[in-house]
């Protein structure tokens, strides 16, 4: 995919959004390193899911309901929650891979023993890419949610540091993680809603309206196209003559094989046959000035008329001496 691609597909995928905020969901989480277990992946702490009217639900790890593993059971409560919504929209901070979103939680949720509903990748819009391919790698400072919050006046209170996330994992401070992951949720939709009106400040110069893409090709893929085309009757003598030009004048018109319709780009089509007739005009004012010529007299001892061209035609030295 092209750049311009890239940025179209980009500006139509978060404008699709915002036209049906009805079956939009926006969703974060919180996850790092809390406690020592037998997987490699990063436990999860909590999700909130929030929706075009603020409307959140949370997922929280540190229950005070008595269960044998908090984290399996938020996971469990989460799928539930995706199988009722697979046909939504999802905004999400990141994702696209297993390091951190969806496929993260999915994962995760395996390794454990449960069994994961997947948000559909067609589902999934990673805001942070598609915002960076709008606006440019530099659209906002590192780390990027916040500092873009920030530069748009919006509230980032609540929001931790990546260091105060792995201090609030390592206390189980419950209240501090959620109100971290709600405020960020907050701000994606926020961010959505300025980039849909045109306010979104960010870093990188403003976007320039991407190069619109050529039309696509008008292909004809019968003779009769080809032959109203050109002004031509629909009958066969007419098909023959543009088929034996096609043939001896380097035509533009492809024939499959035997049997098959002819296929053309109607745009060369019209530029060649136009070559054609300006070859033809040109041959033809050719054979009437030869023919004009052939008709000369003579006018006086230096030269001839030509009846049907101004001017005469001057005799060469050998001509004049005999």
């Amino acid at each position: 995919m092209s750049d311009c691609e890239s940025v179209i597909y980009a500006r139509e995928t978060l404008d699709n959004a915002t036209r049906n905020l009805d079956r939009l969901l926006v969703m974060h989480y919180a996850a790092g390193p809390l406690r020592d277990t037998n997987c490699d992946q990063t436990p999860v702490h909590c999700i909130v899911v929030q929706d075009a009217d603020g409307r959140q639900t949370v997922f929280c790890a540190f229950s005070d309901a008595p269960c044998e593993n908090p984290e399996l059971e938020l996971l469990d409560r989460f799928s539930v929650f995706v199988d009722k919504h697979l046909d939504y929209n999802w905004l999400c901070w990141g994702g696209g891979d297993d390091r951190y979103g969806p496929m993260q939680i999915a994962q995760r949720h395996s390794i454990l023993g449960g069994t994961p509903n997947e948000i559909p990748a067609n589902h999934q819009i990673n805001l942070p890419a598609a915002l960076k391919i709008i606006y440019g790698a530099g659209f906002a400072d590192h780390p990027r949610l916040p500092s873009l919050l920030a530069m748009n006046g919006c509230s980032i209170s609540g929001i931790l540091s990546n260091e105060e996330l792995i201090k609030a994992s390592a206390q189980r401070d419950v209240a501090a993680l959620r109100r971290d992951v709600e405020r960020k949720v907050r701000g994606l939709f926020e961010i959505l809603v300025l980039h849909n009106k045109g306010e979104l400040k960010t870093k990188a110069a403003s976007p320039q309206p991407p190069t619109p893409l050529p039309a696509p090709v008008q292909l004809l893929t019968s003779w009769r196209d080809i032959l109203i085309t050109l002004g031509k009757r629909n009958n066969d003598k007419e098909r023959q003559v543009v088929g034996r030009l096609n043939q001896t004048c380097n035509g533009p018109i492809k024939i499959p094989g035997q049997g098959r319709q002819p296929l053309v780009d109607k745009a060369e089509l019209i530029g060649w046959w136009n070559h054609l007739t300006v070859m033809a005009e040109t041959q033809n004012r050719t054979s009437d000035t030869k023919a004009s010529v052939d008709s000369q007299y003579d006018y006086a001892r230096g030269g001839k008329v030509v009846p049907n061209i101004s001017g005469e035609v001057k005799k060469r030295r050998k001509d004049r001496r005999s």
